[in-house]
């Protein structure tokens, strides 16, 4: 698997689990959108740089 193909899959990952625990914890409210995507945003970026140091990592002790 190539980098790109890792930082995708990771990233689409850290996206529908942000979205999934999102809607979950707090249903949409229309006022609050915005905040609401800039945080899942946020968590699917940092699961994806989170990722990509682990995969690194693996990469380093192999």
């Amino acid at each position: 698997m190539t980098t790109m193909q890792l930082t995708l899959t990771l990233f689409l990952l850290g996206l529908a689990t942000a979205l999934w625990s999102r809607h979950v914890a707090e249903p949409a409210k229309p006022y609050r959108m915005t905040a609401q995507f800039a945080a899942v945003l946020l968590i699917a970026i940092t699961e994806t740089a989170l990722g990509l140091v682990i995969a690194a990592f693996i990469r380093f002790l192999t």
